[in-house]
């Protein structure tokens, strides 16, 4: 199976086991887990802009049918989705290969870490701020934002640890 195929199929369970379980955990009413920017890290470096802001879009559109917040996840996604290319180039020191999608064999299991927690931080400090929008709880937010942050890393590492392609070592 090609990579893109892999990819599609490991979003589509991503997504799926987003909406059916990592939606249902709150734990201490501040972690929650959102795994479903990892999504949007799959997809290839040099994915044309507006086709990455349109798939974040509907991305961050099913999750919001299935959650009732109301754009917020789409904001985020398609905030996450604006400035992934940036950290791709920054990360990648500017050489990037056509074609080429995360994995521990090219990329490193520091360098996978590093992107993924830098777009997981945004994104959950984007999603977190604008839900909730004052500043009375602001150190709330913060605990909110990191926990969540590292817990949807670790799930995400977890995830491509156990899922990935066993043709790559």
């Amino acid at each position: 199976m090609n990579n893109n195929n892999r990819n599609i199929i490991f979003g589509a369970f991503i997504l799926l086991l987003q909406l059916a379980v990592f939606n249902n955990i709150h734990v201490g009413g501040f972690i929650n887990p959102y795994i479903y920017p990892l999504i949007l890290l799959l997809l290839p470096f040099d994915i044309a802009g507006w086709l990455l802001l349109v798939s974040a879009f509907f991305l961050g559109l099913i999750v919001d049918l299935f959650t009732g917040t109301l754009g917020l996840h789409i904001f985020a996604s398609v905030f996450v989705a604006g400035i992934r290319p940036f950290f791709i180039k920054f990360l990648s020191s500017g050489k990037i290969d056509p074609g080429t999608t995360i994995n521990f064999k090219q990329h490193g299991i520091v360098w996978l870490s590093v992107f993924i927690s830098v777009i997981f931080f945004i994104h959950h400090s984007v999603y977190f701020t604008l839900e909730s929008l004052n500043l009375s709880g602001f150190g709330y937010t913060i605990l909110r934002i990191f926990a969540s942050s590292f817990i949807s890393v670790f799930l995400s590492l977890l995830l491509l640890f156990l899922f990935k392609d066993p043709n790559k070592k």
